[in-house]
């Protein structure tokens, strides 16, 4: 595997997304964005940026450069898991993709 995500985890994951965005009584989709951005800010506020707060010169290029590669990756992922709510919600209301959503809170 090496990339880390079992397929298993990734099938299901990208099912319950599709469920919960095609529901007839209740859609969550506007939910499902809300919580995919909130998910990736609180990752940002609590884990990177203690990580860069002590750090200075090229100490600190070196961990943003770690940390941009890491959220970048993460970054994939989520929207590979949510691709489903990235191609029918967002598109249906000319709304950024969550590849650009979450690379935008980065920056």
């Amino acid at each position: 595997k090496g990339n880390g995500i079992d397929n298993k985890i990734y099938r299901e994951t990208y099912a319950l997304c599709y469920t919960l965005c095609t529901q007839k009584t209740q859609n969550f989709a506007s939910q499902l964005q809300q919580r995919h951005t909130m998910v990736i800010e609180n990752y940002l506020i609590q884990t990177v940026l203690p990580c860069l707060q002590d750090k200075s010169n090229l100490f600190l290029l070196e961990e943003v450069n770690k940390r941009w590669n890491n959220h970048k990756l993460m970054n994939r992922w989520m929207s590979l898991f949510f691709q489903y709510l990235d191609r029918y919600h967002l598109q249906y209301h000319k709304l950024p993709c969550l590849r650009v959503i979450g690379l935008n809170i980065f920056i």
